[in-house]
């Protein structure tokens, strides 16, 4: 029986342009083929599950020829398996959508083509130029720039029919664009812009006129647009930059743990990569010990978001909820652990602003504070029971997980910062760095991260609140 292909556009720039029906797909895909250029997080949204081949092609260096992609969707798709063919920007622009498409009808297999937002048109956009404006231009020339003789451009049809002109992988022949241009009569003040990576943290603009045009784009590398025409004069006026472009910044916590301090900081127009240290291995916790527990102790402390995850599921599972909490009080260490108890219905009675041993302390509530449960990690710190020994507090510990280290890690070939959320994190971070350990700053949550950070060589801040939104102000403020 034949699978189906999806001939699916990835959007042009983040991940976050990628439509909703593509992202339907992606979640029951059995294989996704993807190209080189994809926005920045798109391939994090391709379940694990997943095979995924790699087909990139860059100029004049094919990991995959276009035959041999072909070959694959039909071994793929012979196979019953749902295919997704990722492609970057729309796939019938000048992405050679269009012949895949044709092979599968010739071999009869099902297909169904989704659009992506082409970079032709949102690099514009995102640099602030309307490719169409009343009174600037009234239509639009897209039009592949790679081409071998500038013949097959007719430069005086385009010259006479004026409007705004968009070259795609077009540096290599912008001298020809520009003398074609100018030859058919085009001003020499004619405005141009050169758009590297549009949409992405490494998104580079250059802004010029014909007459020099040739020479702005020896300044860039693909992929990039060019685009020639008076909306590029826009630019200056509708164009705001960032404060985080051009940062890359590397999450090492795992993924449910990072996507929403990923949005925060991509929202500034930082690029950002997940790259997990860790993964949590829970512990097959007794559900009768635990609620055992939870009914004998007065106070309940929660150390990490993840001990919140994982016991409440535990509860839920075994038909229990947020009533048998009731008459508690509930302690936690950070802001992100206090969000997640929140999800499920119960807002903390007591937390620390800060990780640090003086503010542990006042966990203790009173001097009379006793019966204490602690649901942790088991490989974190000891120092709460240090603490509470120290101050003959009854206390009992339940430990619900523990942190491991994860092998398989994929560094970005450039980043500038690295957020630790634990000091396991800092431990486990990749060691084959060599030097460039001395150009990356850390920024981390509480003392005890920030100690084991250093003490691996890197230069540090500290977040002011143990939080997503800490570490995003900590950045904000100056953390490069």
């Amino acid at each position: 029986m034949s699978g189906k292909v999806y001939i699916t556009g990835a959007g042009c720039g983040k991940a976050d342009m990628i439509s909703l029906r593509a992202l339907s797909v992606l979640e029951k895909a059995d294989v996704v083929i993807y190209d080189r250029i994809l926005g920045d997080g798109v391939l994090e949204l391709i379940p694990k599950k997943c095979e995924k081949i790699n087909v990139g092609k860059a100029s004049g260096a094919h990991t995959v020829s276009q035959d041999g992609i072909n070959r694959i969707l039909l071994e793929k798709a012979g196979e019953g398996k749902i295919v997704v063919r990722l492609k970057g920007g729309d796939p019938f622009i000048f992405g050679r959508g269009g012949e895949e498409a044709e092979f599968l009808y010739e071999n009869g297999i099902p297909f169904e083509v989704i659009p992506g937002i082409s970079s032709s048109y949102a690099a514009a956009e995102l640099a602030g130029i309307p490719i169409t404006y009343r009174g600037y231009s009234s239509s639009v020339h897209i039009m592949t720039g790679h081409f071998k003789d500038d013949r097959e451009i007719n430069y005086n049809a385009l010259t006479k029919a004026g409007g705004t002109f968009v070259f795609l992988m077009g540096l290599k022949n912008a001298d020809k664009i520009q003398d074609g241009f100018l030859a058919a009569g085009l001003d020499k003040n004619t405005p141009c812009a050169v758009i590297e990576n549009g949409g992405t943290a490494e998104e580079r603009i250059g802004t010029t006129d014909i007459a020099h045009l040739a020479e702005t784009a020896k300044g860039y590398i693909s992929p990039s647009i060019i685009i020639i025409g008076k909306v590029c004069e826009l630019h200056r006026k509708l164009y705001k930059r960032k404060p985080l472009a051009d940062r890359h910044i590397v999450i090492a916590r795992p993924y449910e743990r990072s996507m929403e301090l990923k949005r925060m900081l991509e929202e500034e127009g930082a690029g950002i990569s997940i790259v997990p240290c860790i993964r949590i291995k829970p512990f097959d916790t007794d559900i009768q010990m635990l609620v055992k527990s939870i009914f004998e102790h007065r106070y309940i402390v929660f150390t990490s978001r993840t001990g919140v995850k994982l016991v409440m599921e535990k509860l839920l599972s075994e038909k229990y909820d947020s009533r048998i909490f009731g008459g508690k009080s509930i302690a936690v260490i950070g802001g992100g652990t206090a969000l997640e108890l929140r999800k499920y219905g119960i807002n903390a009675d007591i937390m620390p602003k800060r990780y640090y041993s003086d503010e542990r302390a006042k966990l203790r509530v009173s001097e009379n504070a006793d019966n204490i449960l602690m649901l942790r990690a088991k490989n974190g710190s000891k120092d709460m029971e240090r603490i509470f020994g120290e101050n003959n507090i009854d206390y009992k510990t339940l430990y619900v997980y523990e942190s491991e280290k994860e092998e398989k890690q994929e560094l970005p070939e450039k980043y500038d910062t690295v957020i630790f959320a634990s000091p396991s994190e800092a431990e486990f971070f990749k060691t084959g760095m060599g030097d460039k350990i001395h150009d990356i700053k850390a920024v981390c949550i509480g003392e005890k991260t920030l100690a084991a950070a250093r003490k691996r060589g890197f230069d540090c801040l500290v977040a002011a609140e143990q939080s997503d939104r800490g570490i995003y102000e900590c950045i904000m403020n100056g953390g490069k």
